[in-house]
């Protein structure tokens, strides 16, 4: 069961530049979503990564009144989806159009957990079911995205820092470390 939410980012310099680097430097995609919930509480599964985002950027939070400190934050993760670089797809035969945000980085990362759980069922294993725990049990799995901030262009945003953050999530697959882990658990 695929229950988490997706933001997309968009690289801001060179994207082989990652290659090099302990985590991605890419940027949030202005706009994006990301925040805490008014409607659910902190989940179990993700409170320690909260905690310790609050701890890091309390300097750079928003005022406390435009957020609910106790909400669930989101989102859980993130995948490239920036304008600038788009994903190719036919729009119709012979004609091909770029897309991107939120709904073209949603069904990349959709793809991605469902050929994870094809590599769980060929080596005989169950499904994975709830993937949250699961992606804040293997952050390491993951490109964390450290530089950017989800305000749309006004003055408050979500910074993204090390680690969780409501502007990123735990940050981008990386899908062979994910590939890897997904058969021993």
């Amino acid at each position: 069961m695929l229950v988490f939410s997706i933001c997309s980012t968009r690289v801001r310099s060179h994207p082989f530049f990652f290659l090099f680097l302990g985590s991605y430097h890419m940027r949030d995609r202005e706009g994006s979503g990301g925040g805490f919930s008014n409607t659910f509480g902190t989940a179990s599964w993700q409170a320690a990564a909260v905690a310790q985002y609050k701890m890091i950027a309390a300097e750079t939070l928003p005022p406390s009144f435009m957020w609910n400190a106790t909400g669930r934050g989101y989102p859980d993760l993130s995948c490239l989806g920036g304008s600038g670089n788009a994903y190719c797809v036919s729009a119709e035969v012979g004609s091909l159009a770029g897309v991107w945000g939120t709904s073209a980085s949603t069904p990349v990362v959709a793809g991605m957990f469902a050929q994870l759980n094809n590599v769980r069922l060929h080596a005989g294993l169950p499904p994975m079911g709830f993937v949250n725990p699961f992606i804040y049990q293997n952050m390491d799995c993951f490109f964390d995205v450290v530089k950017g901030v989800n305000d749309g262009g006004f003055n408050f945003g979500f910074t993204a820092v090390e680690g969780w953050d409501p502007a990123t999530g735990v940050g981008t697959p990386d899908y062979a470390k994910l590939e890897e882990r997904v058969l021993r658990v």
